[in-house]
């Protein structure tokens, strides 16, 4: 990472924005858990955000997505943008756990009152 001259810290990148690849990544996980490939319509649909915007964030047209656009599209997904000290990540939803399995055999001991 370059040194930024003065006071302030900057924010580099060469082509375009990491969080970019990261809401890709985060379209991929949402996609394997519906079970198909997400398009882009209904997630515009979903976050608000124009279709268009995603075809441009999806093609490295857009260099610097808004973050109002990039909160909207993360939170239809089940995401969540968690502030880190070396940058910005997205948290992938969690998957909801799996019931135990029942046991075959003696039902399990109920204490009563």
């Amino acid at each position: 990472m370059q040194k930024a001259r003065g006071i302030y810290k900057s924010y580099f990148f060469i082509e375009h924005d990491p969080i970019l690849d990261q809401i890709d990544r985060l379209i991929e996980l949402a996609s394997i858990d519906a079970g198909r490939m997400l398009r882009m319509k209904h997630i515009a649909e979903k976050s608000g955000v124009g279709a268009a915007t995603l075809y441009n964030w999806r093609s490295r047209k857009t260099k610097r997505p808004q973050n109002a656009a990039v909160q909207a599209v993360v939170r239809a997904l089940g995401g969540e943008i968690v502030m880190m000290r070396n940058g910005i990540a997205i948290k992938a939803p969690r998957q909801p756990k799996a019931p135990a399995p029942r046991r075959k055999g003696k039902p399990a001991l109920r204490l009563v009152a």
